[in-house]
């Protein structure tokens, strides 16, 4: 019955609670009011600071939108008889490709002075782009964002558009642009045959030449015979660049038709605005945070006085620790 009787007691209200709270106002507004002033002050002091020396810097987003041809991907695909599978995503590909280390190494070497350096710098500076460096592809839309965050806006906006020029010709590289590709061997195609051209050419007026000077007139068919021999080499040269060259002015027509694979929609300008810290909800959150802890610390002050003030309490927790 004593037992009930004590549980019973032992049972809070919230009035109970309330009145706690109350005996302890003195101490709970105190340190709210500490939590709120410090809040303040280290506010104070970062806004004032040089932003590389403050300990809460301004933070700046810069962001770059790039649009993707996942449709040209599918595309691929079934050229390569695959119609059966799940096409490859080059959104996908490209947010795995900002996240490279060939990219972040390239970042950190064009944009952070690193000459004379130590390792362990260079480490710190790559964990600061892998923490700023950022890329989401929207699956529906097509739109790749790519975001670097840093407390230089001008240092965002550059590294943005760096990643986003990186990652277009990265892509050239892999040889997604099948159309550009094609048009580079058709170029390579065009100038080695134009030579090959122009070397006949020399050779047929270099024979020219020589056919004034023969003395032997036995010599004669075996010139002639190498002068036609030229002519038709020549002949079927000419037919050979004049197809190359239609065939290349064709594909650049139907390149200028074709959507990119890849393409910058908006570059990244330079931040204006800060978007954190946002120095009002930092405030509310601290004082809030202050309050919220001076109240558990008063129900803990209160719960350990009422405790030592319980006889049977005490004698039941000495019990346990002999045991």
């Amino acid at each position: 019955m004593d037992e009930n009787n004590r549980t019973q007691s032992n049972e809070k209200t919230l009035i109970d609670y309330l009145a706690i709270i109350w005996r302890y106002k003195v101490m709970i507004i105190i340190i709210t009011m500490v939590a709120a002033i410090g809040s303040v002050v280290n506010s104070v002091t970062s806004i004032r600071l040089p932003n590389q020396k403050s300990p809460m810097p301004d933070m700046y987003t810069s962001n770059a939108l790039m649009l993707i041809d996942n449709k040209y991907s599918s595309s691929r695909s079934s050229e390569w008889g695959v119609e059966g599978l799940s096409s490859p995503s080059y959104g996908n590909l490209a947010v795995l490709l900002i996240g490279t280390y060939t990219l972040h190494d390239a970042v950190v070497e064009d944009f952070y002075a690193l000459n004379g350096t130590e390792t362990s710098a260079r480490e710190d500076y790559l964990h600061k782009v892998d923490a700023g460096l950022k890329a989401t592809f929207h699956d529906r839309s097509g739109v790749l964002t790519i975001s670097y965050t840093d407390t230089d806006p001008i240092l965002a906006r550059d590294i943005t558009n760096y990643c986003a020029e990186w990652l277009g010709r990265r892509f050239e590289a892999l040889g997604l642009h099948k159309g550009k590709i094609e048009l580079e061997n058709l170029e390579e195609n065009i100038n080695k045959t134009s030579r090959e051209i122009e070397q006949l050419e020399n050779e047929t007026r270099r024979i020219e030449r020589s056919f004034s000077q023969v003395s032997v007139p036995g010599s004669l068919p075996a010139i002639y015979r190498e002068i036609d021999r030229i002519v038709m080499e020549l002949n079927a040269k000419r037919q050979v660049y004049t197809q190359l060259k239609v065939q290349y002015e064709m594909l650049k027509i139907g390149i200028a038709s074709e959507r990119p694979v890849i393409q910058v929609l908006e570059a990244a300008h330079t931040p204006q605005k800060v978007p954190e810290p946002s120095w009002g909800r930092m405030y509310r959150i601290v004082t809030l945070a202050g309050l919220v802890s001076a109240v558990i610390l008063a129900l803990g002050i209160d719960a350990i006085i009422r405790i030592k003030n319980d006889p049977a309490t005490i004698a039941k927790l000495r019990r346990k620790n002999h045991s």
